[in-house]
């Protein structure tokens, strides 16, 4: 292996992975998009705009991990996206935490559920900090 790669057969595995999600976020947006013509709603709308970006992100993702595109020196999305997504999951630790502030759980299931969605919200956080400072 050079530098930090991760073996080919592993990255095929969550290339292939990433494929299939984003299979899925297409039909989701297709079918986002003939709701949101039957009936329009600016819930739906942000439905129908996150699920066309998220399919996008994961059809990018999946290229570059199966080798279709070759990203060696670059990240596979720009830098905008994943800061753009780390301040998302910021702002998803800050309104959980208000929210437990104003409502506290009331179950240890509640409370575990809700450090359980700090952690993978923060972890997913650091993970964009990485992916931004990866190459300078």
């Amino acid at each position: 292996m050079i530098d930090d790669e991760v073996p080919k057969s592993f990255a095929l595995a969550v290339g292939h992975v990433c494929g299939v999600i984003a299979v899925g976020m297409v039909a989701l947006s297709v079918f986002a998009i003939s709701s949101f013509y039957q009936k329009p709603s600016v819930a739906l709308f942000v439905v129908t705009a996150i699920a066309f970006a998220l399919s996008g992100l994961f059809l990018r993702w999946a290229g570059a991990l199966t080798g279709f595109w070759d990203t060696r020196g670059r990240l596979a999305v720009p830098k905008l996206v994943y800061s753009a997504l780390g301040a998302l999951f910021v702002a998803v630790i800050v309104l959980r935490v208000a929210f437990a502030v104003a409502s506290p759980p009331t179950s240890v299931a509640d409370g575990s559920l809700f450090l359980i969605g700090i952690a993978c919200a923060a972890a997913l956080a650091y993970c964009c900090y990485l992916a931004y400072n990866r190459f300078r």
